[in-house]
């Protein structure tokens, strides 16, 4: 009796380990097949991102206390970095390697504003010679690519062109220009509608009523481009380290959201 038994115990556990090793080849069969779908409908459009390695980024990120803010339609990219005290209200966007540090005071980004690739916005923290000092950047105003932004504010619908530095405590005029690779002193004023250009940054001439709207047709430019990338882009800043209920707030939520 007892070799029966045993017997149909063996036939048992045979039995279950066959279905076992059915059930894996099926299912891996069944997930190669999909993949290998999935790759020649990403080779059809021409989207090769199945081929490269993800990293782990977090975009927006709190420290402490202190928790970024992310208005509505605002577009933060893949390997920019949001850090801290940050403000960033609607339809302004920050471009691919982009550093926002609001680690040692505020920074607050207006309304269709633009920080261009690999630019760096930082403050000024609190010493024994000089107060903490934010900065500010307000509506419709384009930061070109490499641009640094110590501790300085920068008006509405003004330009700072590719590779430029703005000091602390330096003030940009509503509708100026600051032109490419220019060097914008500490405590430096410039009124609005000027043109200032060199290292250092000086007086070139008066920006024109021309110049004035192809900076606002710019902001909007920029805008509808980052809504592009934003549908292109896998994830939202906000799912990042998050859980599932956390992370229904995305890049296009209704109202400020902290993260």
């Amino acid at each position: 009796y007892q070799r029966r038994v045993r017997g149909r115990k063996k036939k048992k556990g045979g039995v279950l380990k066959t279905m076992q090793k059915i059930f894996y080849f099926v299912g891996r069969t069944l997930r190669e097949t999909g993949q290998a779908i999935d790759r020649v409908g990403c080779r059809m459009k021409r989207n090769y991102s199945w081929k490269e390695r993800l990293t782990r980024h977090q975009r927006v990120l709190p420290l402490y206390n202190k928790h970024p803010e992310i208005a509505k339609d605002t577009y933060i990219a893949p390997n920019a970095t949001v850090v801290g005290e940050v403000q960033i209200d609607e339809r302004s966007s920050v471009w691919y390697g982009a550093t926002l540090r609001g680690d040692v005071s505020h920074i607050k980004i207006g309304k269709n504003s633009s920080i261009g690739d690999r630019s760096v916005v930082h403050a000024r923290s609190s010493t024994q010679n000089k107060d903490g000092q934010h900065t500010v950047i307000g509506d419709n105003v384009i930061v070109g690519p490499g641009s640094i932004l110590h501790a300085c504010t920068v008006s509405d619908n003004s330009l700072i062109d590719v590779g430029c530095t703005i000091l602390d405590d330096a003030v940009i005029g509503n509708n100026s220009i600051i032109g490419p690779n220019s060097l914008v002193l500490e405590g430096t004023q410039i009124p609005s509608k000027q043109y200032w250009s060199g290292s250092p940054a000086k007086f070139v001439r008066d920006v024109t009523d021309e110049e004035v709207k192809e900076i606002e047709n710019a902001a909007k430019g920029l805008y509808f481009s980052s809504k592009q990338h934003n549908e292109s882009a896998p994830n939202d800043p906000a799912t990042m380290g998050k859980s599932s209920e956390q992370s229904k707030i995305g890049i296009g939520f209704d109202n400020k959201k902290q993260f």
